[in-house]
């Protein structure tokens, strides 16, 4: 009798089992869902709504096109709607998708110029709160409107979304920019000091073409954009913050130019509070090497060298002073100085928080640069004929 019981024990346990895997009654499958990998922000016709643009992948397309030159239609599908908020232009998308937008695979947001000077945080509130909002999901400022920029046909990828991820992401190999993840723009306006910066693309046209080119980045007090950074601006302010990873160094040198390639980069910041006035001295420490000049001299000396570093510190001072006399002029840290004094003078800082943004713009920065050559290349001399004796 106990062994039956046993028996009749385990059989309900197996059956309860079965039941659960037979899955969740409103589950919804991948493969029916309109699947978003680019959202785009912009003004609508009405000052009362905003326009939204969901890009959304055709898997059927994608498919088709494996092992095709031409790959047949477009691979995606731009979905515009409006709306008196961000929820309710895409709930407004269900009209004419096949059902809810599935998000969680939505790679870049795209900010529109207008909504970017107008102010962005009632327009990030909605994905800050939804739950398949990605942290490492991009963040890019358009010179004019998203739709432009999500509109531009790419000639590397088939999906816009994917190709200004890729052209984000590849900023570091010359540092002229920085990929902004949601969560480091988010974090930075929630900042009561440091001011958020994103990447600032435009699309670039002619009659046959279309390509998309990030130029520098865009400057944002508070949550509004109120200018720019050009690209030697820019690099000015990756000095600073430590984000350099690579690029091109091209200065002038004896009548000719010298191109010196970053191989490393290393920033300090040291605060220092000496009565009424605050200083910020920022310590560089680079590596470089030559990998281009125009002069048929040999540079490969220690006089040259010496003389090339001197050069080189000139330039990467120069970038940084330009970012500086831009995010002072604008009145915005967008260094993160504030929090530099905040960590070392958590007492003084009490007192001048409230009137930050009337300190940065008079603080002296002391600048200082300690950059090295360690290598010419595969070649010391360069390729000139030589003279017969």
């Amino acid at each position: 009798m106990k062994k039956r019981m046993i028996i009749l024990f385990k059989i309900l346990i197996s059956t309860v089992i079965l039941f659960n895997l037979t899955g969740c009654w409103n589950a919804n499958e991948l493969n029916t869902l309109p699947i978003v990998v680019g959202i785009g922000i912009d003004k609508a016709p009405s000052d009362e709504e905003v326009q939204v643009v969901a890009q959304i992948i055709k898997p059927q397309e994608l498919q088709g096109s494996l092992g095709s030159s031409d790959g047949g239609g477009e691979a995606y599908w731009n979905l515009t709607s409006t709306g008196e908020t961000i929820f309710d232009a895409i709930r407004e998308m269900t009209h004419e998708s096949s059902g809810r937008l599935y998000t969680a695979h939505n790679q870049i947001i795209v900010i529109g110029n207008k909504i970017a000077s107008e102010g962005v945080q009632k327009y990030l509130d909605f994905f800050m709160r939804a739950h398949e909002t990605r942290p490492n999901t991009l963040i890019v400022i358009s010179s004019n409107t998203s739709t432009e920029i999500l509109d531009t046909k790419p000639e590397l990828t088939r999906i816009p979304a994917e190709s200004i991820t890729r052209l984000s992401e590849a900023q570091e190999i010359q540092s002229h920019s920085k990929k902004v993840t949601f969560q480091d723009f988010t974090n930075y306006l929630m900042s009561k000091t440091t001011s958020p910066v994103a990447p600032l693309i435009t699309s670039l046209k002619d009659k046959e073409t279309s390509t998309l080119k990030i130029e520098g980045m865009a400057i944002f007090k508070g949550d509004q954009m109120v200018g720019q950074l050009d690209e030697s601006e820019s690099r000015g302010l990756l000095w600073v913050t430590g984000d350099i990873k690579t690029g091109a160094l091209v200065v002038p040198y004896k009548n000719e130019v010298v191109t010196l390639e970053i191989i490393n980069a290393k920033r300090k910041i040291t605060p220092k509070i000496q009565g009424d006035n605050i200083y910020i001295h920022v310590e560089i420490k680079e590596e470089g090497k030559i990998v281009e000049q125009t002069s048929k001299e040999n540079l490969a000396t220690l006089q040259d060298f010496e003389e090339l570093k001197k050069v080189q510190n000139e330039a990467i001072k120069s970038e940084i002073l330009s970012a500086l006399n831009k995010a002072q002029e604008l009145n915005t840290d967008i260094f993160g100085f504030g929090e530099e004094i905040h960590k070392k003078y958590k007492e003084e800082w009490k007192e001048i928080s409230s009137n930050w943004d009337k300190i940065f713009p008079s603080i002296e920065v002391e600048i200082e640069i300690q950059s090295s050559i360690d290598s010419t290349g595969k070649i010391s001399h360069p390729a000139v004929p030589q003279s017969l004796e």
